[in-house]
């Protein structure tokens, strides 16, 4: 009769999920359309509401007045939002693939 012996493990959020480590092309995809989401949206909300948009960041900028800040033109303008919408991209995308190869580098697992 022959009988198998397993190995101990950890369990799903143990040692398997270490030694596969982070893949990183599917981070930084996914952190990169998140952020590309809500760029777009961010964009939207400047053109239909600028006033809510700028209610919106005013908390999180801690006392921060955002008035003198607020454009003496047009609010959107289709250059800066090409531009803006390129380079968060590129950045979400290399900066997540960056820290995604560092994570796996660091804790003994290469995975891409």
């Amino acid at each position: 009769m022959a009988t198998t012996i397993r190995k101990p493990t950890m369990g799903v959020m143990g040692e398997h999920v270490m030694r596969r480590g982070i893949a990183v092309i599917p981070a930084a995809n996914a952190v990169t359309t998140v952020g590309l989401a809500a760029y777009l949206l961010c964009a939207a909300v400047a053109i239909v509401a600028p006033d809510l948009l700028v209610g919106f960041f005013q908390p999180w900028l801690h006392g921060l007045r955002l008035d003198p800040l607020r454009p003496a033109g047009a609010w959107f303008q289709f250059g800066d939002f090409v531009a803006g919408l390129i380079t968060l991209g590129l950045s979400a995308w290399l900066f997540t693939a960056a820290v995604a190869w560092l994570y796996n580098r660091w804790s003994g697992s290469e995975r891409r």
